[in-house]
This record gives C-alpha cells, structure tokens and sequence, in this order.
C-alpha cells in the first residue's frame, strides 16, 4: 500500500516545499536549503551562502515536530486511536512507535474520516509524506538477496526478517479485536496494512532514527529537518546536533569549520560504523571507505565439549567481532575465551536448580558473576596464557577461513544488474563493494591469526603442554 500510495500521490508531496512546511511548522532554517546534491541523484543540505564563525546555529526544530516515544506518549492523550493502540500493544516500546507510524501514514482522505485528527497528527502525517521508499536489504529483492551470500550482511537480513515477521504477525494478533484496526488494517477487502508496509515503515524509521540527546542514554526517535542532512565519514562532519533545555534540537556549525555556497552540510551518523553496519542501517557504504572496518562473525561451540550446551546456556553473543584499524587487525569476544576454558582447567557450570534459577560458574573453586571476566582469569594463569591464547586464535582462524571459503564460493559476478533482470544497478554495485570489503578483511585478518598461531606453537609453555598431551 505505501509503494501504492507513492504511484498514486496520496502519500507524497512532491508539490509542496519541504522547506516551506519545515517552517510553516516552527522549524528555523539559516543559510541552508533542501535540494539534489550535484552529480548525484540523492538529496541533501546545501549552504546558500558562505557559513563560518564560532557558535554558528544553522537550525533548530521544535520539540514538538521531534517525533519520540515521549511525544506519541502524549499525542496519545489527545487521540482515542493512539490510546487503544498502546493499550493493545502493552508499551511505549519500538512496536508500538512503528504501528503508530502505520497509523499516520494510513491516515488519509475520506475513507478514514471516523477518526479523531488532531493538528499535530496532520502535521506528522505530512512530514512521512516527505519520506523516500528507503532502499534497504530488507526490501530488496530475492534476486539482490542472492548477492548477500557468504557476506556478513546475510544472516543480519535474515535474523532481521524474521523479527520483523515477528513484530508484524504481533501487531496483529493484539489488535485484531480493534474495531478501527479490524477495518482498516486488517479487513480482508478493506484491510491495508500489509507485511511489505511494515518492512517500508521499519526502513522509514530504522534509516532515518537517531539518538536524541545524541548521547549514549539518548532514545531513538525522528527529527524532520535535521534527518535530510547526509552522512560525511571519515570527512569531518560539517556540523553536529544538540539538544536544548526546552528539548528542541539545535544544528551548530562545526568548530574551526566553514562551508562555501553551494556545498553540502553533512552530520556524523556514527564514525564506529562498519560497512556491513552502514549498509545495514541505512542503504549506503561510504564512498571513501577502503575497509570494512570490522565484521561479526558467528561460531558454533565444537560437538566434542562436554560442557558445551551448559557454555550456550550462559552466552547471549555466540561469535567474535574482526576490527580493523590503522591497518592493525584484532578481535574481540567473551564467548571465545569461555570456549578456551574447559573443566580439566577449572571452569566448572552447574545447572539451575530449584534453589537457583541461573547457572552457577566457577572458576578453579570460586564463583563468577559474568563470564565477562573470562580473558582476565585466563591471563592470571601465567603457566597456560599462551594455551589458551592459542586455543582462542586457532578457533578464531578457523572461523575466518570457513568464511572466506563461503564468500569465495559463490561467483555472484553472473548474477547482473539490467533489463533482464529485477537486479538494480545501485544494489548490485553496493554488494560488490561490500563483497571486496569483506573478503580483504577477512585475507588479511587471516594471514594474521595464521602468523599468531606460528608464533604461540614456538613458545616454550606451548611446547610443554603439547608434549605432555603426547604422554
């Protein structure tokens, strides 16, 4: 329905100004305009004059134009719909923001007149009008899916369907017995809330969501105007966003920064970002980017550990994450080192019982309350360092290696963008670029844990413990 209401109008407004409604609704906009970016096709921020100075305040949006659980909190008090939505969906939660996103944007015209419309309601249902059909994996096609094979991105866009799946087929079963929603979303011949809009609406939300404040305790929500301004990564960002003490969000010139007419003015969608997160996240991989920068790979716990369904049981992230920075390789992973650890070496993982409802994990006779502290423990014992250190990067190697046998296994080269097929040029182009990413992370990375692994069998504490094996 949202791809059929952009072909038919009914939810898009190309005719009308964004600029004019941003401050038509209290948005305050100096020196810039919203516009084609040069040689491109995408949109973006430009400066209509040259920008310079210290403390230089380029915008500002009302608190409330933001579009945050706090505010549907309370749009939700001035609309009957909202009430019965949050009661159905239990919480103020992620859900119940993308179904009250689902509500604006089948709010329109005569065929919903039943309903209470408020004018903040109108307000935002204008600005989703704004919004693209946001090109994320989630909504390519099968086709453009077969290119994910043997990236990191697939079992990310797998894992991500099927909570989607999960949320949608939630959604309504807990409103099913609404009688506005019985009608309009799921009526089997006036029902329009369909599985492909909840992908639409979670890529409206997902691709356009940023923490606000813009710290780390900071809450996802949407922020009209400020989410036009483009990504610029590793280029310092032109400008960055605050919050002010009334909570409206304020964009500042960046410090020692200027910006001549006509260029663009970029923000920092998050500088940790790798490309299969950036891609992930919002359709894109930065221009620039010569690596991937990192890569989370999965691993299954080895058939031949005793104590290896007790390990699961304790673990919630079961892989390792591959970084790269400054050419310099290196890993990181708690449920690595738990898998190093056996019980001959006093790790000891005693089921729940009726007295005790987690598993208790001991570490050569004493208790431990996470198994964060795993690597730590490990390094204590001077004796076995190097052990374990091997232990770790020998899985580690073999994992990296099992994926570059994966990636290297399919020759997606064939599969090509065109007339014959649903294939699109742009996703065609970013899986390829993701593809070599990842397989030159994934080359180098290996060569490294193969040159650790030499270099641990050489020590002397190594070379002790394998001999002792042999006895």
């Amino acid at each position: 329905m949202i791809r059929l209401g952009k072909q038919q109008g009914w939810l898009s407004n190309d005719s009308i100004d964004f600029q004019s409604w941003a401050e038509a609704n209290g948005a305050s906009i100096s020196g810039l305009k919203f516009a084609t970016i040069t040689n491109t096709s995408r949109s973006g921020v430009i400066a209509t004059r040259p920008i310079s100075g210290p403390k230089t305040l380029l915008m500002s949006v009302p608190r409330d134009l933001i579009l945050s659980a706090e505010r549907v909190g309370e749009l939700a008090r001035d609309n009957p719909c909202l009430q019965e939505l949050f009661v159905a969906t239990g919480d103020f939660g992620k859900v119940s923001f993308l179904a009250n996103l689902a509500l604006r944007v089948f709010q329109h015209g005569e065929q919903h007149r039943n309903f209470k419309i408020v004018a903040d309601i109108v307000v935002i249902q204008q600005y989703i009008k704004y919004l693209p059909e946001e090109p994320l994996p989630t909504l390519w096609t099968d086709s453009e899916k077969v290119l994910l094979r043997g990236t990191t991105l697939l079992p990310a866009i797998e894992a991500k369907l099927k909570r989607l799946r999960h949320e949608y087929d939630g959604l309504r079963k807990s409103t099913c017995s609404l009688e506005w929603c019985q009608s309009y979303w799921w009526g089997e011949s006036t029902g329009q809330l369909t599985y492909s809009d909840w992908l639409q609406i979670d890529a409206m939300y997902r691709s356009r969501a940023v923490k606000f404040p813009p710290t780390s305790s900071g809450r996802d929500c949407m922020i009209p105007c400020l989410d036009m301004l483009n990504h610029a990564d590793p280029v310092i960002p032109t400008a960055y966003y605050k919050v002010d003490d009334d909570g409206n969000a304020l964009l500042w010139l960046s410090t020692d920064c200027a910006v001549e007419e006509g260029n663009e003015v970029t923000i920092n969608y998050g500088i940790s970002r790798t490309a299969c997160e950036t891609l992930y996240s919002y359709g894109f991989i930065d221009e620039p980017m010569t690596s991937a920068k990192g890569l989370f790979l999965e691993l299954d716990i080895p058939s031949d550990d005793p104590i290896g369904m007790l390990k699961r049981s304790i673990s919630t992230i079961r892989g390792f994450r591959l970084s790269e920075c400054s050419g310099q390789i290196s890993w990181d992973s708690d449920f690595v080192w738990l898998l190093c650890a056996n019980e001959e070496d006093g790790l000891c993982i005693t089921p729940p019982n009726d007295d005790r409802k987690e598993p208790r994990i001991a570490w050569k006779g004493s208790d431990i309350d996470r198994t964060s502290g795993i690597r730590h423990l490990l390094e204590l014992d001077k004796k076995m360092w190097d052990v374990y250190q091997l232990r770790a990067t020998s899985l580690v190697q073999a994992r990296i290696e099992s994926q570059l046998r994966s990636l290297q296994e399919w020759n997606v080269e064939d599969l090509q963008y065109g007339t014959q097929s649903d294939i699109r040029k742009c996703c065609w182009y970013l899986l390829m670029r993701l593809r070599d990413l990842e397989h030159k992370l994934l080359l180098k990375a290996n060569g490294e844990m193969k040159r650790t692994i030499r270099d641990l069998l050489a020590s002397p504490s190594v070379q002790l413990f394998l001999d002792l094996q042999k006895i």
